[in-house]
């Protein structure tokens, strides 16, 4: 079985690290399972393809939970399906590490990083997440909705019109669960459930019920 680069430093970094043989122009075929939103992946892609453009480079676009999920049933299987992984919280990189699916790479720019990176050099950060409130100023005034997570999961004004992502299949949203619940204790959720939190998804049905107007204030990645 193959072995996956997880959150590489840069992607086309890593990209070259699969393809370079012999000083030779990079070609050839890569997968790139990722978490990122769809229109960041453009982004990157447009600039893939400018420095690479003997790749051709595929992107797989999934929740983390549902790309547990895919690795999970390949490793069964006995075959990886990507060759890197933009995973979007470190605590699955160890998971990876630890079942000895991750190939290593010393990068000679880890000093640079502003974040903690395997020093065995199997897995590196390659972004940050910031789990923010949102709300839409055209149906509501800031100060007229939790501007705390504190707020966000005791002010009974909003009951009922809140939203965040399922932390089951995303670990972003998980991460932040477990900061606040580091922070608040586990009253933290007993009060998310008096608040009658609704869980979604994706981000396009939160953010398309918060412009409705049917949710007040959410909770996702920024």
């Amino acid at each position: 079985m193959k072995k996956i680069i997880c959150l590489a430093v840069i992607l086309s970094f890593a990209v070259s690290i699969i393809f370079a043989a012999g000083g030779s122009e990079p070609r050839g075929n890569i997968t790139i399972y990722t978490s990122m939103y769809e229109e960041i992946i453009e982004v990157i892609q447009k600039e893939l393809r400018n420095e690479f453009p003997r790749c051709n480079i595929q992107f797989v676009y999934g929740g983390t939970g549902r790309l547990q999920n895919t690795i999970a049933v390949e490793k069964a299987s006995g075959r990886l399906g990507c060759d890197i992984l933009m995973a979007a919280e470190p605590a699955y990189s160890h998971q990876l590490k630890d079942q000895g699916l991750l190939h290593f790479y010393i990068s000679t720019e880890a000093h640079n990083l502003a974040f903690d990176y395997d020093k065995e050099g199997y897995w590196y950060p390659v972004r940050i997440d910031n789990m923010v409130l949102a709300y839409s100023p055209a149906r509501n005034a800031k100060n007229s909705v939790p501007n705390s997570f504190y707020d966000f999961a005791n002010d009974t004004s909003v009951r009922d019109a809140i939203s965040m992502r399922n932390p089951n299949i995303s670990d972003s949203s998980m991460a932040a669960l477990t900061a606040l619940r580091d922070k608040y204790g586990y009253q933290y959720f007993d009060a998310l459930g008096r608040q009658r939190v609704h869980i979604e998804y994706g981000n396009a049905e939160a953010i398309r019920k918060l412009e409705s107007g049917e949710y007040r204030v959410i909770m996702i990645l920024e």
